[in-house]
């Protein structure tokens, strides 16, 4: 299932009622986030497509990075632009998403141990991103 979500990865803009595919076969990047405790997902790694969390010993919070710096890492970012993330949370520990500067947190957004969630980001203006949880799984 988890091959399934990865190889359904793709850009979309939507505008005014109408798609249209920005990049339909981007490069996803599986970034390895291996901190003992909360960290700061960045922007490369958020928009990379799929984060795989290891390392923590307890319960975490990871803050995401800001806005500005999800914007600028998303080439030819308008509002609309969307972009899909895969957290894999390998660890026996439940993790929580906050909300870095600009960042609104929507759906659920909080990790299972040793589950994977799937998260919507959207650029909703020049300033802010919504970072929606749209599906959790097993891994």
């Amino acid at each position: 299932m988890l091959r399934a979500l990865l190889n359904n990865l793709a850009n979309v803009l939507i505008t005014g009622g109408t798609i249209s595919n920005v990049a339909l076969s981007r490069k996803i990047v599986n970034s390895a986030v291996t901190a003992t405790a909360g960290t700061t997902l960045t922007a490369a790694q958020l928009v990379g497509g799929v984060i795989t969390r290891t390392g923590p010993t307890a319960a975490y919070t990871d803050t995401t990075d800001t806005a500005a710096n999800i914007i600028a890492a998303i080439p030819n970012a308008l509002t609309g632009t969307c972009f899909e993330l895969i957290i894999i949370n390998t660890v026996a520990f439940a993790g929580t998403i906050a909300a870095g500067t600009g960042v609104t947190l929507a759906g659920t957004t909080t990790l299972a141990a040793s589950s994977t969630r799937r998260y919507l980001g959207t650029v909703t203006s020049a300033t802010t991103v919504e970072l929606r949880g749209i599906h959790a799984g097993g891994l």
